[in-house]
């Protein structure tokens, strides 16, 4: 999805927002709606649920190849990243530095023939490469993807990224979940039982609530979710936040590499229950990356979890916004034109 100044950004809330705050800098945004978060279908119909978190990395590279190739190659990329957000852009920057990749397979033309002749496909089948995968999802297409956003990732904002999930472990319902949670995410993946703190600011609860009782096509419907962790999606979270822990401890390895030599900017909260602050402040550390906590922003100082949406988050954008302009790659790109 686009954002641009003056578009009504199908409905959802534009006045105000980050994306709106970006386009008065001169930046152009845009969003990946998450298969099953915002007003994306989900596969099996579940409202907050993916099989695989390696899906939801592969469709932010899908995602991110589309605004380099609509708006120009010489384009510097910035992600940016909130919550669980935050997990996935601090995936992808890995991943392109080579961790996590995934493996080359076979192309069509190396598999055996089909038995049945092209006239006795149905359209569906013919977008399927041999392997049975979409063919615009086959390994080569994800590979260039990759290269592609690699070369032109110029930057990483995360905000109260999803790095560490110690505090919401040590719930009581998820303490109890943890020892059969690889068992309960095999035979019944889509129970929604990982528990989760509301949060310090009630009209955004109640405005969250109040979004999930519209209709599915209503244009005014955000698509929030705030029910529990469903919990294929919590394993699925929580493998990814230990596999991105793994790579900043390995020594000279190809992604901790490329993520201390990408200009990072990570800001959390001191009063977060939600994501750790103390996990993200190790990230920083493990990338070279910078550390700002909301109390450090006038007007910042009460912030919790949803920064974007706060009290005081304009000061936060305007804080954001000038980040990106001290970016030395910035002034690079547009002397190239």
């Amino acid at each position: 999805m686009d954002f641009q100044k003056d578009d009504d950004v199908d409905g959802l809330k534009y006045e105000r927002s980050l994306a709106a705050a970006f386009n008065d800098a001169g930046f152009d945004c845009v969003g990946a709606d998450m298969q099953s978060y915002g007003r994306s279908d989900g596969r099996t119909g579940h409202r907050a649920y993916f099989e695989d978190f390696d899906h939801i990395v592969d469709d932010s590279f899908a995602v991110a190849s589309y605004a380099i190739e609509a708006y120009g190659s010489g384009v510097p990329v910035f992600f940016l990243g909130v919550s669980f957000g935050g997990l996935v852009a601090a995936s992808v920057a890995a991943e392109c530095g080579g961790g996590g990749a995934p493996q080359q397979q076979e192309n069509d033309d190396d598999l055996p023939p089909r038995t049945e002749t092209r006239d006795e496909q149905t359209p569906e089948e013919r977008d399927l490469g041999r392997d049975g995968r979409r063919r615009d999802d086959a390994p080569h297409v994800q590979a260039q993807r990759r290269a592609l956003v690699a070369s032109r990732l110029s930057g990483l904002l995360l905000l109260a990224p999803a790095l560490s999930l110690e505090k919401l472990k040590k719930k009581p319902t998820n303490s109890l979940l943890l020892p059969i949670v690889s068992v309960l995410a095999t035979y019944a993946p889509t129970l929604a039982l990982g528990e989760k703190p509301e949060g310090r600011y009630p009209q955004i609860l109640a405005a969250m609530k109040q979004d999930s009782t519209l209709p599915f096509e209503s244009p005014h419907r955000t698509g929030c979710y705030h029910g529990n962790f469903r919990v294929r999606v919590g394993k699925a979270t929580l493998d990814a936040t230990d596999r991105l822990r793994d790579c900043t401890l390995k020594k000279s390895n190809g992604s901790l590499l490329f993520l201390q030599s990408l200009p990072t900017l990570i800001v959390h909260s001191d009063h977060d229950t939600m994501t750790d602050p103390d996990g993200s402040l190790e990230f920083a550390d493990s990338v070279n990356a910078s550390f700002l906590k909301t109390q450090e922003i006038p007007g910042c100082d009460q912030m919790w979890h949803c920064l974007t949406q706060e009290p005081g988050c304009e000061a936060l954008f305007d804080r954001l916004t000038q980040w990106i302009l001290r970016q030395d790659v910035v002034a690079t790109f547009d002397e190239q034109g």
